[in-house]
């Protein structure tokens, strides 16, 4: 956990664009002029009649069983033994989401007082938000 927290920059894919905030503040990037890809436009597709979803059984381990949609069930005993094998995982993400938003809140802030960036380095010039060198 304390080298996630000595790590110049800590995302979480659920946020994505919150992240890449984080990192642009971090990194003295205007978020704003970054390139972006373009969202393609979807094509509209022709009614097809819906194919039947093959079952796929049960699942790695032989852990829950598959419903009618396709879905997944998963006993409280299964879920308990995910859980235990998964803990280690478990606290480092929730530890990961605490970092985040406590770099994301401290970002906000900062940006309320017109502090651009947070990268410190000697070849770093660090612009307020005003514009002013």
């Amino acid at each position: 956990m304390r080298r996630l927290e000595r790590m110049a920059f800590v995302g979480i894919f659920e946020r994505m664009e919150d992240s890449m905030r984080v990192l642009a503040h971090s990194m003295c990037w205007n978020y704003d002029l970054l390139p972006r890809e373009k969202k393609k436009k979807k094509k509209k597709k022709k009614k097809k009649k819906k194919k039947k979803k093959k079952k796929l059984g049960t699942t790695v381990g032989n852990l829950g069983h598959t419903t009618e949609d396709g879905g997944t069930v998963v006993t409280a005993a299964e879920a308990a033994l995910i859980r235990a094998n998964n803990a280690a995982d478990i606290r480092l993400f929730a530890f990961a989401k605490q970092l985040f938003e406590r770099r994301h809140s401290a970002m906000l802030v900062q940006q309320a007082q017109g502090v651009c960036c947070t990268f410190i380095n000697t070849g770093c010039i660090v612009q307020r938000l005003t514009g002013a060198v």
